[in-house]
């Protein structure tokens, strides 16, 4: 059927798995897109744009077709004439067989279920808790010391009493400041205890937080955004959790902006809007005019003396290049930066203005960070 998680191509005879065909090696031959969002009324088009929506007259749910009927459409993974990817699919893998991809809260998504339930039955308790409540009862001793008459044996107008019956009418009792109430002989009041203790309820939680960080490759601290440790302890944190973020980035850099930069720089040199001599002559020329680094979102700075002492003495001893350090630190162009500040300078001058040495703040800068290093005392507090 439609929705079978693995087919046979009716074209090629190849293996359909979650509609993406394979051959007899294992080797990605084709897609397969469906002219609609599964199991909903949005209609899309061979390249997967949206088309146009489809509104049904009743509501959802009953038996009737409310759009068009499902169209599968093969689309190949790589062109005939061009050798070039036609559909990029952004995935992560870590098994041959897995041509979908593992989706990132695979591993936890149990864990955050059982995270959820625990956390909504505590919040139900504390509501419980935070009610109050009485109830009357019948006293065997009454309320005087005196044996109270069974109920069995009681009348009332010459009728039999009705032992289900309510024990006295709540209606004439109320509870406020001051207020004083007699009950009759024989009724007690009875109150609901609803103490309910919630001191394992953070430890248990942090625990379960902890075994998801640990399975997704980020720390607790950054999770929960939580940095109460020391300095060191929170930059390590997260550091770990940048290394995940970068690896992923980097994935997500080969998979899909690589392969759509070549694709658009391909056909800009195919029309003769750039020139780019030796491009389709030899591959490692090409392969050098495809080159690219890419650079996201920066890591926040827990102390931007430190970070910046250390981006300074990479480039000092050549282990890493200023442009990498201002687009890794603050996601800026490091020409960019150069032409601002020349701009920024003649303005400085013209004006007649003084706005420091920006060679001695830089080795003021390296001083302090130098006499900082190894200033930590054994917790890691810096003093």
């Amino acid at each position: 059927g439609p929705f079978a998680v693995e087919m046979v191509s009716p074209e090629t005879g190849n293996r359909i798995v979650s509609g993406v065909e394979i051959d007899a090696d294992g080797a990605v031959e084709a897609y397969w897109v469906c002219n609609k969002v599964q199991g909903d009324a949005v209609e899309i088009d061979a390249d997967g744009a949206v088309e146009a929506y489809w509104i049904c007259s009743k509501v959802q749910g009953d038996p009737v077709e409310i759009a068009k009927i499902e169209k599968w459409v093969r689309g190949k993974a790589v062109g005939d004439l061009s050798g070039m990817p036609n559909i990029v699919q952004i995935c992560h893998d870590i098994r041959s067989e897995q041509y979908r991809g593992v989706p990132y809260l695979a591993p936890v998504i149990e864990t955050l279920k059982q995270v959820s339930r625990y956390t909504n039955a505590e919040l139900t308790a504390a509501i419980i808790k935070s009610f109050f409540a009485l109830f009357f009862v019948n006293n065997p001793s009454g309320s005087d010391g005196m044996p109270a008459p069974s109920t069995y044996d009681m009348r009332e107008n010459g009728e039999e009493y009705d032992p289900r019956a309510p024990v006295v009418d709540v209606s004439e009792y109320g509870l406020g400041p001051g207020t004083l109430n007699a009950l009759p002989a024989g009724v007690d009041v009875k109150a609901v205890d609803a103490g309910r203790s919630m001191s394992t309820f953070d430890a248990f939680v942090s625990q379960l937080i902890k075994q998801i960080g640990a399975a997704i490759g980020v720390p607790y601290e950054v999770i929960m955004k939580n940095f109460t440790s020391s300095y060191s302890a929170s930059r390590a944190a997260m550091l770990q959790a940048w290394e995940e973020f970068k690896l992923r980035r980097t994935w997500f850099a080969r998979d899909f902006c690589q392969p759509v930069y070549e694709a658009w720089l391909t056909e800009a040199i195919a029309i003769r809007r750039l020139d780019a001599p030796g491009f389709f002559d030899d591959p490692a020329i090409r392969a050098a005019w495809c080159h690219a680094d890419w650079y996201g979102p920066t890591m926040s700075i827990l102390d931007p003396v430190k970070d910046i002492t250390g981006s300074a003495l990479r480039v000092q001893y050549g282990l890493s290049t200023r442009e990498r350090e201002a687009a890794e630190m603050t996601g800026t162009d490091f020409e960019e930066n150069l032409d601002q500040l020349a701009w920024e300078k003649e303005r400085i001058e013209a004006l007649g203005l003084t706005m420091g040495n920006p060679e001695v703040l830089a080795g003021q800068l390296l001083g302090t960070g130098q006499q900082k290093q190894g200033g930590e005392d054994d917790a890691g507090q810096i003093p």
